[in-house]
């Protein structure tokens, strides 16, 4: 007896080291990401071929695809020269010229896309499905076929601002002035409801910034900043006895300290 028991643990480490074998050759490597638990906010080299080898030919389309799935959400650029895509079933990004309807970009993501928004007319943001938010250099040059190469950036929600918890993000807004973020969403933590992170937005594209960060009493399910930007209000899911009896909650700018939280139907009480 005393023999079999380490016989039988390494048999069962045989099993195991061989399980994950086949794990990870059935499970495909991600077309961007490279690691999705980077507690900060990476550089990389964005590159794709989407023109056909001839140029202009009968199988153009296929380089300059048109959506055929659901678009999940849109946002213009702050110049009004573009408007973007996103597409929560084909898992792709898009960007079109306002004035022709030119692709002027076009990207595949690992998961579906849920969100999208532009940080200055060249840079767009995307989020998707899981915890990941992408930050693209878009500058349209006025040829006929999209970009083929860019400047990207890339982090992890909300892990990639505070090192703490992964999450699932919900929603995200930017100042008037394009200078701040806030970003909101759920957490993966059984004890921990929700977070919301702000920073400037100068460190969504590398640079220097402060993330500040706070846990919610409830999920939040959707962040604005206010139009000063000064406060950064929340809707919070607070789902009790089987209905959804929402809260709306508000908190400072940059710090994030609470001023006030309020249910959807209260007459201003505590």
């Amino acid at each position: 007896m005393g023999k079999a028991l380490p016989m039988a643990s390494a048999m069962s480490m045989t099993l195991m080291m061989i399980a994950c074998s086949f794990m990870g050759f059935l499970t495909p490597e991600p077309a961007i990401l490279e690691d999705e638990n980077q507690h900060y906010v990476q550089n990389f080299q964005w590159t794709q071929t989407i023109s056909p080898p001839g140029g202009e030919g009968f199988q153009a389309d296929y380089w300059r695809p048109d959506t055929t799935g659901a678009l999940w959400a849109i946002d213009f650029s702050p110049d009004g020269s573009k408007i973007a895509g996103v597409d929560i079933n084909e898992k792709r990004v898009s960007v079109w010229n306002i004035s022709d309807g030119r692709l002027v970009f076009y990207s595949p993501h690992p998961d579906p896309l849920v969100d999208v928004m532009w940080l200055d007319s060249e840079h767009l943001m995307i989020a998707d499905s899981d915890d990941d938010l992408v930050v693209f250099e878009v500058i349209d040059t006025g040829e006929s076929w999209p970009l083929n190469s860019t400047n990207a950036h890339q982090m992890t929600w909300a892990k990639g601002f505070t090192g703490s918890e992964n999450g699932m993000l919900w929603g995200m807004d930017l100042s008037e002035d394009g200078s701040r973020v806030v970003i909101c969403g759920g957490i993966d933590n059984p004890n921990i409801p929700g977070e919301i992170v702000t920073v400037e937005t100068s460190y969504l594209l590398g640079g220097n910034g402060n993330p500040n960060s706070i846990y919610t009493t409830h999920m939040p399910t959707d962040c604005s900043l206010s139009p000063n930007g000064s406060v950064v209000a929340t809707t919070l899911r607070n789902f009790q006895n089987n209905l959804n009896q929402d809260k709306v909650a508000a908190y400072s700018i940059p710090d994030l300290e609470p001023l006030w939280e309020r249910a959807a139907f209260s007459r201003g009480t505590n």
